[in-house]
């Protein structure tokens, strides 16, 4: 995810390295649920 930064001004790097669940979601097709549930599953 090299564009979060780029979107966000920047300042987001610090504060949130990781793409949120919904952005994830968003990109890959599948539903947040989805997401959630194979990213709990470690």
């Amino acid at each position: 995810m090299t564009g979060v930064a780029e979107k966000n001004g920047g300042e987001s790097l610090q504060r949130r390295r990781m793409a949120r669940i919904a952005d994830v979601a968003a990109l890959s097709g599948a539903s947040t649920a989805t997401v959630d549930r194979v990213l709990n599953q470690r």
